[in-house]
């Protein structure tokens, strides 16, 4: 269900700063994001099915709170708002991750942690250059 939730959340605000931000970097960003959580929620997807667990159709709270935040913002602002979230959420989910190649009781739950680990590293990577390259503008 967290592991929904957050594919969930990353991409609604991926989807908001892909039409809010004027920045190229952070749209190019974000549509990977947007592309690579959907897929990673259409394997899930199908993990959940196969365990008799239905997909949440609301998104968390925490998720509601951080989009309505995006949403008022703008601009450079915006864009650094969204690398900060991402950054924060990516750190999450790899260590959620990471927990459950550990204390996964099946297989299939195992292996898709497994699976998605790298994709998450990546992404966190880029994130993190992203936003230092957002920070160090603002400074400029």
């Amino acid at each position: 269900m967290k592991a929904a939730d957050a594919n969930l959340s990353n991409i609604d605000v991926a989807r908001l700063a892909m039409h809010k931000s004027q920045n190229s970097d952070v749209k190019d960003f974000a549509n990977m994001i947007q592309s690579d959580d959907a897929s990673a929620l259409e394997d899930l997807t199908d993990l959940m099915n196969d365990k008799g667990v239905s997909l949440p159709n609301t998104l968390s709270p925490e998720t509601k709170t951080e989009i309505e935040t995006m949403t008022a913002l703008s601009g450079a602002e915006l864009d650094r708002e969204f690398a900060n979230m991402m950054v924060a959420q990516l750190q999450k989910e790899i260590g959620m991750y990471h927990d459950q190649v550990e204390i996964a009781q099946t297989p299939d739950v195992r292996k898709y942690a497994e699976d998605l680990l790298p994709r998450l590293e990546m992404h966190l990577e880029k994130a993190q250059r992203l936003q230092s390259k957002l920070f160090g503008e603002s400074r400029k």
